[in-house]
């Protein structure tokens, strides 16, 4: 709505299957990526905004719930296994949310590449590493994996000599803190 009220024309990409754009946004499909990559790499965007999604990642997935009949999702990733648990540690019923995070990852990492090389800004938006003790005032748990440990993500920042910046949703007026970075 806001760039809209600038003049600019917006496209939204909704990727979740259950409430997103459908098959017509699903990058998983590969007439959908070639497409939105075709696009992207004539120069049709001044600027990609991506929020790939971020439930495999979470933190929340390190803790039970509480008071609950269900205790949540288990972890299926670790900092030293970022893109997933392996099998037999990997329960098996996860596997293909995992797949399918790992492919929109891989394919968002892609389209913002593209992006770039044709002189697009872009930004990528997801959830704090809560995994790292050196930042001891975002540190809970030395397992977590965030987004920006995934193989993709590294080689995108490198290539594009990207920064990462954490901040506090409450800082800009959010009623939760929920720490979120952006490259």
């Amino acid at each position: 709505v806001f760039l809209n009220k600038l003049g600019l024309e917006v496209e939204m990409v909704d990727n979740d299957p259950v409430q997103g754009g459908g098959p017509g946004a699903d990058l998983t499909f590969d007439a959908v990526f070639d497409d939105l990559k075709r696009r992207i790499g004539e120069g049709e965007f001044c600027a990609i905004f991506a929020a790939p999604p971020c439930s495999t990642f979470s933190i929340a997935r390190f803790f039970p719930g509480r008071g609950s009949h269900d205790d949540g999702p288990p972890p299926v990733r670790s900092r030293r296994h970022p893109r997933g648990l392996p099998e037999g540690l990997l329960p098996p019923k996860h596997r293909a949310e995992l797949d399918r995070a790992n492919t929109v990852v891989l394919r968002t990492c892609a389209l913002l590449l593209v992006g770039w090389r044709a002189g697009a800004h872009f930004a990528i938006e997801n959830p704090c590493d809560r995994g790292d003790p050196v930042h001891e005032r975002l540190y809970l748990h030395p397992d977590h994996a965030p987004l920006w440990l995934m193989p993709e993500v590294l080689t995108l920042q490198k290539m594009t000599s990207s920064k990462v910046v954490t901040f506090p949703q409450c800082m800009f007026g959010s009623i939760h803190q929920k720490q979120t970075s952006l490259m």
